[in-house]
């Protein structure tokens, strides 16, 4: 059994897709625990129609603490299943997402795995960018604390009882759960062909906006958790080289907002 858990707050507009694209999941042993985090726009009567028509399949749950990993919390008190799946509610997924995320599971050694995140939208060269540098899970899975985004990571509900789930912070809830639930690399597995597709924003200033935001969080968890981390990524040569200007001057404003979020 396996419990796929969204938190959601003021989706209307995504929501629906999200979780279409779960109940078309190829796996039959599954349920969908929705997590509603005080919406304010018309989300919540979305859902209530959802779990009247899938009563069986789809549970809804309020948190009113507005926060994505309290949500993630409740639903995990919840969750029937032995393996916990998350997903966003502004991602939609493959319909073989679930099969191929949590396979790897099946081996005892395995405690934390994670898929590939992709632009919704190809539209312009921001999303572009978004879709190649924004999520780049592989690249997470192999830091020195390897660890997925909480849009797209599987694991096992009996060890995230014994971490105490995730810690109720604004970002980086995610970085925080997965060091204490994996000791090392081995225990990881990046899944390529586990896809969600997220809705990045196409507003240059509220890409900016996001990554300041990160830079912060960074910053907090540092000094709060003593927990950093360094992702690997390709240096300013290798972004011209391969995608041009314009990456290399989405990747430059990138890592000055980031730094500024961390130094502020």
């Amino acid at each position: 059994m396996i419990s796929i858990i969204v938190p959601v707050f003021n989706c209307e507009k995504t929501i629906s897709k999200c979780i279409e694209s779960l109940l078309a999941q190829k796996s039959n042993e599954y349920e969908i625990i929705v997590v509603n985090n005080n919406s304010t726009d018309k989300t919540s009567s979305i859902l209530k129609k959802y779990s009247n028509k899938y009563n069986r399949k789809i549970s809804v749950y309020n948190e009113k603490i507005r926060s994505a990993y309290a949500a993630r919390n409740l639903g995990l008190t919840h969750a029937k299943g032995d393996i916990i799946a998350l997903t966003d509610a502004d991602c939609f997924t493959d319909s073989g997402w679930l099969i191929n995320l949590t396979n790897p599971l099946k081996n005892k050694h395995i405690k934390l795995s994670g898929g590939v995140t992709k632009s919704q939208s190809l539209s312009n060269n921001l999303l572009k960018y978004c879709d190649k540098f924004c999520n780049m899970q592989q690249n997470l899975s192999s830091c020195h604390i390897p660890f997925f985004g909480g849009g797209n990571m599987a694991f096992r509900k009996k060890d995230a009882e014994k971490i105490g789930y995730f810690p109720i912070i604004e970002s980086g809830g995610d970085v925080i759960f997965c060091s204490k639930l994996v000791n090392n690399i081995d225990q990881v597995k990046f899944v390529k062909n586990a896809v969600v597709y997220h809705k990045y924003e196409d507003s240059f200033f509220l890409f900016l906006k996001k990554q300041y935001y990160y830079g912060k969080w960074h910053t907090y968890r540092e000094k709060k958790f003593k927990l950093s981390y360094k992702v690997n990524v390709p240096s300013y040569y290798n972004v011209i080289k391969k995608y041009g200007f314009i990456f290399l001057f989405f990747r430059f404003s990138q890592d000055i907002a980031y730094f500024l979020g961390s130094k502020l």
